[in-house]
């Protein structure tokens, strides 16, 4: 260009040399050569090399993938320091191979670990003038190649790059055949929301510049504009004289700008180690930088709170002495205060104590929905033991198995259990005493509290979760886990003595515990559902509609069921529904909005942990709901919780990065009852805590920390089945 210009503009004609061939001829020879055994050799090496490989790059993304892509795309430059760029360097000739292949490498390990896939292919461009004849022809000679790379053996870096070269040399070698007769002859399954083959790219421009300089004219380089991208992420390197510029290119449908930034900083810290010991092997290359380590270890755990250690039961007794005659439980047509409650607990109580009952004694609750069972709980942790909830639904041999196998030597039953607890006395030679709640035996029993035997860290409860065993696993709950949680819910939610909470959820399910305890704590009235009323959504929503009802909680299933007639609900009436829990993974998008339409008043709430975490350790009120949400976010760690998000080296992720989700803190369970092996298993040492001893809860689940600290939920990592959002046990 600059010759001609300068030519024409002095009137002379143009002094370039005539090609001695054109584009066409190439195009022409091409078509010639590339066939038969020729074709047939290309053809068999991309066979080999892309067969089983994944369809699609499961990059973590910030919008739902598109049905169909829409191309719109967005730049972010940035680059590589001066010492990182000659470290670069230097790995390259002590490996003997190119810069573009140790990038190669490191923007795998980068993908890797963002994907949790370890079966990675990359696209890149080639020049393909590998002919001294077509190196000065005008026209399109590059062709795309697909870079696949195994990190399954977690090989050391510096062994990673002699697999990344060893792949790069064998696609150089076969590069002749394009891209679109390779996609044409492999005919892989299109989807039109990802590209074929491969969704992320790497390209390093590394050509030789010069500067364009014409007579009377002054040129400067100006941005294209480019606001579209062919794939997910292609990440352009260009090599200048003293470090290396980078553009991250990706499409805006699937990634935030802020996203990308750190994914910029991820790969930064990745080469800055790569560079300086590339002996370590992929997993063990960090990604956070020191501050973002900080962040999301430490600043996103900072929930430290004092709380009052105390028993669960000692809670109760303090409103006792503040409201005794507010009522405390009602179910069906009868009602209680809280003096009368205490009374029937306290005389239970005494008459458990009598017959043994000491702290860490546990006796079995087998009691259907009734005011009975309040007054059971209460009087097992008054007589200073712990409670074992057992469902009258559960098969006979399931409630003979924990009987059994956890020496439960006293059962607290009624007279319509009679016969079935009459068997279980005879399967199990452990159980010796059965004791029936309904019966008037205890009127000659004190009446005032048992003296206090039980400490904030004897056992409280233990509650069977099969998980996705189906063995019964008893996890164990000290009442230290049970005041904190309780201090953490009344506080933060203003839970008064005003409320009254529908009591929809089974003894044998973790949420009752606050449901039982917490509302008791509070001075509130515990409203129980019976067993008719649960089963029909449209009793339930008559009660919430003409009842004094403040106060749900149950797992969003629960809830469900009575959505479909929340459009019917009169706008024009005032409710007293102020508070929504809902405990548990996938909650409805469409249900917290379609709640606050029917319950004007409404607070949504959603909550999450596990049993081996005291039933809540996280939460996030439920505001605006965004149309890209997959599910509600799990939230934030509530007071003396702490989450950690982490890949299969106990390492921190980077935000937005999924992971194994981990629970630490006050809230923990002891573990599973008489099962030292599982609960060294999943209860497991804590290597951020700076207190030795702590352990940390493997959930099982899998999430990741969101930029602002919230955590989401990604599902389980095993094949737990559910039923209309009920996990089956």
């Amino acid at each position: 260009v600059g010759v001609l210009y300068d030519a024409y503009l002095k009137g002379k004609s143009s002094p370039l040399p005539d090609l001695s061939i054109q584009y066409a001829d190439f195009a022409h020879w091409q078509r010639q050569w590339l066939t038969g055994e020729v074709l047939d050799k290309q053809l068999n090496y991309w066979r080999s090399h892309l067969a089983g490989a994944p369809a699609l790059l499961e990059l973590p993304t910030d919008f739902p993938r598109p049905a169909v892509q829409s191309y719109k795309g967005a730049r972010y430059s940035f680059s590589l320091s001066e010492e990182v760029t000659d470290g670069l360097r230097q790995l390259c000739q002590k490996h003997d191979t190119t810069l573009y292949v140790v990038l190669l490498a490191a923007f795998n390990v980068l993908l890797s670990r963002y994907s949790g896939q370890t079966d990675i292919s990359v696209g890149t461009v080639i020049a393909n003038r590998n002919h001294s004849e077509i190196e000065n022809l005008i026209g399109f000679f590059v062709n795309t190649l697909v870079m696949r790379n195994d990190l399954s053996a977690n090989p050391r870096f510096e062994d990673f790059i002699k697999q990344a070269r060893d792949v790069a040399m064998g696609a150089y070698a076969h590069q002749d055949l394009p891209f679109e007769h390779l996609v044409e002859v492999l005919n892989p399954a299109r989807n039109m929301s990802h590209s074929p083959l491969f969704q992320a790219s790497l390209v390093l421009q590394n050509a030789p510049k010069s500067t364009l300089e014409l007579s009377g004219l002054k040129l400067k380089p100006t941005g294209s504009g480019n606001s579209t991208t062919l794939f997910d992420l292609a990440l352009f390197i260009n090599e200048a004289d003293s470090q290396l510029a980078a553009d991250f290119e990706y499409r805006t449908d699937l990634f935030k700008r802020d996203t990308i930034v750190r994914m910029s900083e991820h790969l930064r810290v990745l080469l800055e180690t790569a560079v300086r010991d590339p002996g370590r092997r992929l997993a063990e290359l960090p990604l956070l930088s020191a501050g973002e380590f900080q962040q999301v270890v430490y600043d996103w755990n900072a929930t430290s709170q004092d709380y009052p250690a105390t028993c669960a039961h000692v809670l109760f007794e303090q409103q006792v002495e503040k409201n005794p005659h507010a009522v405390a439980v009602r179910f069906d047509d009868q009602s209680i205060t809280y003096a009368e409650l205490n009374t029937r607990a306290n005389q239970l109580a005494h008459h458990l104590r009598a017959a043994g009952v000491k702290p860490e004694s546990r006796v079995g609750i087998y009691l259907d929905r009734h005011l009975n069972m309040v007054i059971a709980v209460l009087a097992v942790l008054k007589a200073g033991g712990a409670y074992v909830p057992l469902d009258t639904d559960w098969p006979a041999a399931r409630v003979e198995q924990i009987v059994a196998v956890h020496a439960l030597s006293i059962i607290l039953t009624d007279g319509a259990h009679d016969e079935a607890a009459a068997k279980m006395q005879v399967a199990c030679s452990g159980l010796s005493r059965v004791i029936r709640v309904d019966q008037p035996l205890r009127q000659h029993m004190p009446t005032d509290n048992p003296e206090a035997l039980s400490h904030p860290d004897n056992c409280a409860y233990i509650i069977f979760t099969s998980g996705s065993t189906g063995q019964p696993k008893g996890v164990v709950v000290r009442h230290r886990a049970v005041a904190n949680l309780i201090h953490w819910v009344n506080r933060t939610f203003d839970v008064t003595p005003a409320d009254q909470l529908l009591f929809v959820t089974s003894l044998c399910f973790d949420l009752s515990v606050y449901d039982i305890f917490g509302t008791l704590a509070a001075g509130a009235t515990i409203r129980v559902a019976t067993r008719a009323e649960i089963r029909e959504p449209e009793r339930l929503l008559s009660i919430l509609l003409e009842e004094p009802i403040t106060f749900w909680n149950s797992a969003p299933a629960a809830f469900q069921q009575l959505a479909p007639l929340l459009a019917s609900v009169p706008r024009d009436c005032e409710y007293a529904l102020r508070r929504v829990f809902f405990s548990g993974d996938w909650i409805a998008v469409s249900l917290p909005d379609a709640i606050r339409e029917a319950f004007k008043d409404a607070k949504v709430i959603s909550l999450g942990g596990a049993t081996e975490a005291t039933v809540w350790s996280n939460s996030y009120a439920i505001a605006m709901i965004d149309p890209n949400w997959a599910s509600i976010p799990y939230g934030k760690p509530m007071q003396n919780a702490q989450y950690h998000v982490l890949d299969s080296r106990l390492a921190p992720c980077p935000a937005g990065v999924p992971g194994d989700l981990y629970i630490a803190g006050d809230c923990l369970a002891d573990g599973y009852a008489g099962d030292a092996v599982l609960t060294a298993g999943k209860f497991i040492p804590n290597p951020f805590s700076k207190m030795p001893g702590m352990r940390m809860y493997f959930t099982g689940d899998r999430a990741r920390y969101g930029a602002d600290g919230n955590i989401e939920f990604l599902g389980r990592i095993d094949q737990q089945v559910k039923i209309r959002g009920f996990r089956i046990e």
